[in-house]
This record gives C-alpha cells, structure tokens and sequence, in this order.
C-alpha cells in the first residue's frame, strides 16, 4: 500500500490479485469477493476466477507474488515480493517514457477479474 502512495502521482497503480495455491476448497471466488468489498483496500483487487489459473501460468511458488506490468502492457518482472527489488525496479519502469499511438498515451485496462 505504502507504495501505492508513493507513486500514484507517477502513474503507478497497485493492483492485488486474490489467488489460492492450497484450500482452494475453502477459498471460493465468492467469499474473497464479499471479505473484499467489506474491507479498506486502497487500491483495485482482482480475483482469479479459478484461483490457481495465474499461479499455473507465472510458474509462481507462493505468496506474496510480484508482476509488474509497464504501460503497454508488457511482464517486465515475475518474482517473490521482496521490497528493495520491486521499489526499484518499480523507479525503473516509471522513468521510462510512455509509448504513444496518435498522439495518445497507451494505457493497460484491466477488467478487475483474470479470465
């Protein structure tokens, strides 16, 4: 969150994805859905329909997972969440300069749910 608030200004925004790699028989798409929109979350929270879909394809061991996406849509970087990695690579991404197309910045739409 803290990073949220650091570079929002810049253009970055905190997207957390609600996965299960184990009990997925406990953890139902539903109940995430309901324990999320009667939370505080400062930032959007996507749920992976399936649960285990996004840990499948990213190869992921486990929680927390970081991907940073750039402004065009592109995976720049897969890995645990570890703060000093992700803070700089996050300075990184943000320095570059926006890909345009018709004079228009190239924004990611995101649906809010991993198909």
């Amino acid at each position: 969150m803290e990073l949220q608030k650091k570079y929002a200004d810049q253009g970055f925004e905190l997207i957390s994805l609600a996965v299960a790699f184990e009990l997925q028989h406990v953890q139902q798409p539903k109940d995430i859905l309901d324990y999320v929109e009667n939370g505080d979350f400062p930032y959007r929270v996507a749920i992976d329909k399936d649960l285990t879909r996004t840990f499948e394809k990213y190869q992921s061991g486990g929680t927390p997972y970081t991907i940073l996406i750039d402004r065009q849509g592109n995976v720049r970087y897969l890995d645990f969440f570890r703060l000093e990695v992700v803070e700089d690579r996050i300075q990184k991404l943000l320095a570059e300069k926006p890909t345009r197309r018709n004079g228009h910045e190239i924004q990611l739409e995101t649906s809010g749910q991993i198909q």
